[in-house]
C-alpha cells in the first residue's frame, strides 16, 4: 500500500520478473520505483499485490488508484497508453491459482471503481487465466484486441539482435 512496503520487495520483485515471461524493463522494480516517486500522491494509492508459495513470491500485480473522468480506476502501476503491463507469474508456479488470488484480493480491495489493463502482453495463458478468473468471480469483463505493440520479441542476447541491425538503425 505504500513505496517503503514496495521497496522492501526490491530483490524479491525483480527476481521474480527475471523468472516470468512478463521479464521487461516497464515492469522492474527500479522503471516502477522512478514512476512512483515522479508522480506526487502515487505511493498513496499503490494496491501492490504479492501472492506466495509459502516464503517464495510467485506472483506480482503492480496496481494503484488512479483518477479518470469523476472515476477511480484500479490499473497498472505506470503511463497506461505507454508501458507495458501484465500480471507477474514465476515459472513453474500455477498461473490459474495465482491469477485467481491476484483477481480476489483485487476486488476485497475497497476504493476503487473499475480495473483495467491495457497493453497486456506476457503470455496467452496469464491471459486466459485472467478471462477465467474474472468469468469465477462474476463481474462483468471485456477485451479489446490491439493492432500495435511496443513490444519487440528478440530471439537469442541483446547484443545477437543488435548486431543484426542494419547500421542506419544501430543510431543511438
Amino acid at each position: 500500500r505504500n513505496a517503503e512496503q514496495f521497496e522492501a520487495l526490491r530483490d524479491s520483485w525483480n527476481e521474480t520478473l527475471q523468472d516470468s515471461s512478463a521479464n521487461v524493463v516497464f515492469l522492474t522494480h527500479e522503471w516502477l520505483t522512478t514512476w512512483i516517486c515522479s508522480h506526487r500522491g502515487a505511493a498513496s494509492d499503490l494496491r501492490i499485490i504479492v501472492t506466495r508459495r509459502g516464503p517464495e513470491i510467485i506472483g506480482l500485480a503492480p496496481l494503484m488508484v488512479s483518477r479518470r473522468e469523476g472515476f477511480r480506476r484500479l490499473g497498472s502501476v505506470g503511463v497506461e497508453s505507454l508501458d507495458y503491463e501484465d500480471i507477474i507469474v514465476r515459472q513453474g508456479a500455477d498461473v490459474l491459482d495465482v491469477v485467481n488470488a491476484i483477481v480476489e484480493a483485487a476486488f476485497a480491495e475497497p476504493g476503487w471503481d473499475y480495473w483495467q489493463f491495457n497493453r497486456i502482453g506476457g503470455s496467452v495463458e496469464i491471459v486466459s487465466a485472467l478471462k477465467d478468473a474474472l468469468d469465477v468471480s462474476g463481474h462483468a469483463w471485456t477485451i479489446t484486441e490491439s493492432e500495435y505493440s511496443s513490444i519487440v520479441p528478440v530471439a537469442g542476447t541483446w547484443d545477437e539482435y543488435w548486431r543484426g541491425l542494419s547500421k542506419r538503425f544501430r543510431k543511438i
